[in-house]
């Protein structure tokens, strides 16, 4: 279980890695954090309802005496809604980080415990202090249009 534990943590890492390059490092606020917290959340109970009714049905299938191929494909299915519903909870852990990040880039680090997340992040995701941007810099980024994560490809 450790092993599959770490795994996680590093698809985690990963989803975290392209949700950042796609949308920035971090949230602009607390707001958008629990909005897109709350969105990958929402998508994780639809599958794991998928799982639970897909369960119930294999059950069924098993009380009755059903044939083998209909037991195989339930099973298939259920594999696939379960698979799915752990992709969508790895976003959940992708966006959580990324709320913490948001935190930590804005407070005293040291006093929020902040370098064990900042410390798992590649150094090149890790969010800037604004003090790190020339002025040429932050023009450049005011004068992007705004990308809604919410929209984003789940």
């Amino acid at each position: 279980m450790e092993r599959l534990i770490n795994e996680v943590k590093e698809s985690v890492e990963r989803e975290y890695g392209r949700a950042a390059a796609k949308f920035g490092t971090v949230n602009n606020s607390d707001h958008e954090s629990f909005a897109v917290i709350l969105e990958e959340f929402d998508e994780s109970k639809k599958e794991i309802e998928n799982v639970d009714r897909r369960l119930k049905l294999f059950w069924e299938q098993v009380k009755l005496n059903d044939n083998d191929d209909n037991k195989f494909q339930m099973l298939k299915n259920l594999e696939t809604s379960a698979v799915l519903a752990a992709a969508e909870m790895v976003q959940v852990a992708a966006m959580a980080k990324k709320a913490a990040i948001t935190v930590c880039d804005r407070n005293a680090k040291e006093e929020l415990g902040c370098e064990s997340i900042l410390a798992s992040t590649p150094a090149s995701l890790a969010p800037l202090p604004l003090s790190q941007f020339t002025e040429t810099d932050i023009e450049k980024l005011k004068s992007k249009p705004f990308q809604n994560p919410n929209t984003s490809e789940s």
